[in-house]
């Protein structure tokens, strides 16, 4: 008997032309446990070897847990809406 288990903690998906983050969910059950910090780590480092010079995300207001951990990656606030607020991260120079 096979009691490996294959599961999906988390995801996150770029748009590769505009660099817009339009997605980045974990799974509960897997939260607190920096996978969401790895997605986005990961994200950045294929955004700037594609050569994009920044990459953008859009991210709820009440969501607190995902504007500290935008901004402990040095993304910026560069806007708000009614729900949102947009967050940019400049890639050039590193």
């Amino acid at each position: 008997m096979n009691t490996n288990v294959i599961q999906i903690c988390g995801a996150i998906a770029i748009n590769l032309q505009t660099g817009e983050i339009s997605s980045l969910v974990v799974d509960r059950r897997f939260r607190r446990l920096g996978i969401a910090r790895l997605l986005l780590e990961h994200v950045i480092n294929v955004a700037r070897s594609r050569g994009l010079k920044r990459v953008h995300a859009y991210v709820r207001k009440n969501n607190e847990a995902s504007i500290a951990l935008h901004r402990s990656l040095g993304f910026v606030e560069s806007g708000r809406s009614d729900r949102a607020i947009k967050f940019v991260r400049e890639l050039g120079g590193e």
